[in-house]
């Protein structure tokens, strides 16, 4: 109930672990005919670089690689990149000939919120689901608890009469004795958490007697792979 609260009262901390935090896993990198590479975070300077700089007419190999321990530290740390090593990932690598073109590395980002209501009675956080909500008006709600059964309820300070709606007051005041009523002391607080993720897409375009071919590799943040064919 978040109308009226016991101010006394201390939110208890949601402790739901973030399973998906947003970071980037992978990083490409450009080779060339010439032996020299072209990575998209140099790891002496830490310069971005962009994949419209890619020279296609050098392009031998072009690739996703796990970030580096040393690389990924020291983009977190000194430019504020979310991003995380995790040397058990694969890499991807598309070799290119004449007949094949890169045409991109991209990403589709994607982001998870996650309702949780916390049940006094139970001393637990539960997924909203858990509980039978009900919008009562003015940004005032009622929760009931599927576990156990309490639900959140108003109090005349007066008589200590009760009442499960306030459409059971007389605008706030108790019929009874016309003291205005106070939430009761069990209070359901709301949280939530956040979760974002990336499906990284690594394509290349092939040219067969004259038609254009495009493969796009989805690659989701386990290393699991979708190939799709357009």
């Amino acid at each position: 109930m978040h109308k009226m609260q016991d101010k006394k009262a201390s939110k208890p901390q949601l402790n739901q672990p973030i399973k998906k935090d947003g970071a980037w896993l992978w990083m490409w990198i450009a080779h060339y005919n010439d032996g020299t590479s072209l990575p998209q975070y140099d790891p002496y300077t830490l310069k971005t670089h962009l994949f419209d700089e890619v020279n296609q007419n050098k392009l031998i190999k072009f690739g996703l690689y796990p970030f580096p321990t040393t690389l990924a530290r020291r983009l977190r740390e000194e430019k504020g990149i979310n991003v995380r090593s995790n040397i058990f990932l694969p890499k991807y690598e598309v070799n290119i000939d004449k007949n094949k073109r890169v045409i991109g590395a991209l990403t589709t980002n994607y982001i998870k919120n996650t309702l949780y209501i916390y049940c006094p009675k139970c001393n637990q956080w539960y997924v909203n689901s858990n509980f039978n909500i009900t919008n009562i008006g003015d940004n005032v709600k009622t929760y009931k608890c599927k576990t156990c059964g309490t639900q959140s309820h108003w109090m005349c300070k007066k008589c200590g009469k009760t009442f499960n709606h306030l459409k059971e007051t007389n605008d706030w005041k108790c019929p009874d004795c016309n003291t205005r009523v106070a939430g009761n002391r069990l209070t359901f607080y709301e949280d939530s958490t956040q979760e974002k993720w990336r499906v990284y897409k690594l394509g290349y375009q092939h040219t067969i007697k004259g038609i254009n071919h495009k493969t796009i590799m989805n690659i989701q943040e386990n290393g699991d792979v979708e190939i799709t064919y357009e």
